[in-house]
């Protein structure tokens, strides 16, 4: 069982994210820039206190991945399709 967040926001300083919540872990779909990591990470704790063990990178652009160090830093795995650069 889960359940999905999208999170958007008028303030352009603000990233917009999705995450899947897990029974025990949350799953976000892509890293977005490192700057932008740091404040979805905020935002996801002030949702549940679940970890974020995984993140989904859609596609190699920088504004999908460029934050993947930042999640890395705080215990989650970089996941994606074989086919990503």
């Amino acid at each position: 069982m889960f359940t999905i967040g999208l999170v958007t926001s008028a303030n352009t300083n603000r990233p917009m994210w999705a995450s899947l919540y897990f029974g025990d872990y949350v799953l976000v779909i892509d890293a977005n820039f490192p700057w932008a990591a740091e404040h979805i990470l905020a935002d996801i704790k002030t949702i549940t206190s679940k970890p974020v063990r995984f993140v989904f990178d859609t596609h190699y652009h920088a504004d999908h991945t460029m934050g993947n160090s930042v999640f890395t830093a705080h215990g989650a795995a970089i996941v994606s399709t074989g086919t990503l650069r």
